[in-house]
C-alpha cells in the first residue's frame, strides 16, 4: 500500500482504511477565530454522523501552510479548509490528497459532496494500482526471455509453469532471484502445452518476479 499508493509528498491512505479520513484545518486570525472553530467543530460532528472519520487541527502553535504539509505527509484523503472569507460567503475548501485537486463548495454541501469525494478517491486509487500493476506484468514463453526480462525491466512475468518445486528453485538460480508469486486471485488462466523452463507439460500459469 505504502509503495504503490504513495507519492514524493509521503503517504496516500484509501479512503476504506484510512484512521482519519478528512482532516479539517481552520484558517484562524484574530477576526473571527472563535467562530472559525465553532464552525469546525460543528463540521466534523456533522461529518462524523455520517460515519466519516474526522479530526480538527486547532493547534494555534503552527501555521496552516505546516499542517497542511503534515496531513499530506501522513496521507489523510481529504482536506478541509475554513477560514474568515469561507464564514462569510458560506463555503468551505476540499483538498484531495491523491490528486491535490482543491474545489470549493457550499457549506450547506459539505456531508453530501465529502462522502462523495471519498468514494470517488477510494476508486482513482484502486483504478490506478490496477493500471500500474498491468502494466507492469509482461508474458513470455521462452526460459531467455523470461530472465531477460527480469534482469532488464522487472516487474512481474507471467509464464506457464510444470508446477515442479525443483523446477521452481532452478528458475530462481538461473534468473538471480525469480521467485514464483503465484497464480491471479479469482481467475482460471489455461497454460499452454509446456513448462517455460523445463519443457514438460504446462499445468498452470504462474507470475514470477524478484525480490529486492
Amino acid at each position: 500500500m505504502v509503495s504503490v499508493h504513495g507519492d514524493d509528498k509521503g503517504l496516500i491512505l484509501p479512503p476504506r482504511i484510512s484512521p482519519i479520513q478528512v482532516i479539517i484545518v481552520p484558517i484562524l486570525s484574530r477576526q473571527l477565530e472563535a467562530e472559525v472553530l465553532e464552525a469546525s467543530i460543528e463540521i466534523r460532528n456533522e461529518l462524523e454522523s455520517a460515519n466519516i472519520s474526522t479530526e480538527v487541527d486547532s493547534r494555534k502553535e503552527f501555521t496552516p501552510g505546516w499542517k497542511f504539509h503534515e496531513w499530506e505527509l501522513r496521507g489523510v484523503p481529504l482536506r478541509l479548509e475554513i477560514g474568515p472569507r469561507d464564514m462569510r460567503q458560506k463555503q468551505v475548501v476540499l483538498a484531495r490528497r491523491d490528486t491535490g485537486e482543491k474545489i470549493t463548495i457550499s457549506r450547506d454541501e459539505v456531508v453530501t459532496r465529502t462522502g462523495e469525494l471519498l468514494d470517488a478517491i477510494q476508486k482513482s486509487l484502486i483504478d490506478r494500482a490496477d493500471e500500474w500493476f498491468n502494466k507492469s506484468i509482461r508474458t513470455v514463453s521462452s526460459f531467455n526471455d523470461l530472465n531477460s526480462v527480469l534482469n532488464t525491466e522487472g516487474g512481474f512475468v507471467r509464464i506457464d509453469w510444470c508446477g515442479s518445486e525443483d523446477c521452481a528453485k532452478e528458475i530462481q538460480e538461473k534468473t538471480n532471484g525469480g521467485i514464483i508469486r503465484g497464480t491471479l486471485i479469482g481467475k482460471d488462466e489455461v497454460p499452454g502445452k509446456s513448462c517455460v523452463h523445463c519443457g514438460k507439460p504446462a499445468a498452470q500459469v504462474v507470475y514470477i518476479a524478484k525480490q529486492y
